[in-house]
């Protein structure tokens, strides 16, 4: 599934990174007012931003009926609710200059996610509401580490960096490709791909799989993830060598 905007109370507007060179203009949803507030309080209601997975969108939040589903249990409550998209799902696929076909398009990690993607949509939100807002974030939406059998299969046999290696920048590779990782991994006792989400993210009391689509994300925030879950340690990305390093960072 991803969102449309076929529910009415659904708005789609769009924002970009405020840095401009690194360019990405990432979709938003807007749920402004729920099924019993008054519509002309709409300025009136306190914003809320909710961020999605990896390799989600903000579908999650939409999934379940009305009154079990977040989001629209919030705008119920009263909330102007803000639904962010990271780069790689499909209302924030365009960039300035790149398209998802270059490599370059998928240069980045959780740290650019932090760094320019949510100034960028704090700071629309606000100037749109003029007001500050709050924040809800699921999996990596607030960084939480991922540990499932599959997950740890894949740190531990460095899959995601022989793909970066090899220039292969989203990730999971697409065709042929993705069905021989998903084969080598799932045949490692305890690991069960029945459920590909629950594979990833661990078991899931409330939303159904099979409404729900999984987006790439980039390899390179694959490889930054699997690095701090081997460390146990939140870091910047590791280039390996030294001075690749010190180009990087400038340290």
């Amino acid at each position: 599934m991803h969102i449309s905007s076929g529910d009415p109370r659904i708005c789609m507007p769009r924002t970009s990174s405020d840095n401009k060179r690194y360019g990405y203009i990432l979709g938003l949803q807007r749920i402004p007012y729920g099924r019993y507030g008054d519509k002309s309080t709409m300025h009136e209601r306190p914003p809320v931003l909710l961020q999605h997975g990896l390799t989600l969108d903000a579908a999650p939040w939409l999934l379940n009926p009305p009154n079990q589903a977040l989001a629209f249990m919030l705008a119920d409550k009263g909330f102007d609710v803000w639904l962010a998209n990271t780069q790689g799902a499909d209302s924030s696929r365009r960039h300035r200059s790149l398209s998802a076909s270059d490599p370059a398009y998928w240069e980045w990690t959780w740290e650019q996610l932090a760094a320019y993607d949510l100034p960028a949509l704090f700071n629309y939100v606000n100037k749109q509401t003029g007001q500050k807002l709050h924040f809800v974030g699921h999996s990596l939406g607030t960084l939480t580490r991922v540990s499932t059998p599959l997950v740890r299969v894949a740190i531990q046999t460095y899959m995601a960096e022989q793909f970066y290696i090899h220039d292969l920048r989203g990730f999971p590779p697409l065709g042929q490709l993705e069905q021989t990782m998903q084969t080598v991994l799932c045949m490692h006792p305890g690991v069960e791909c029945c459920n590909r989400m629950a594979a990833v993210t661990g078991p899931n009391c409330c939303i159904s799989p099979s409404g729900l689509a999984l987006y790439s994300t980039s390899t390179k925030n694959v490889v930054h993830l699997s690095q701090m879950i081997r460390s146990g340690a939140v870091s910047s990305f590791d280039y390996t060598l030294p001075l690749t390093d010190m180009q990087h960072y400038r340290r």
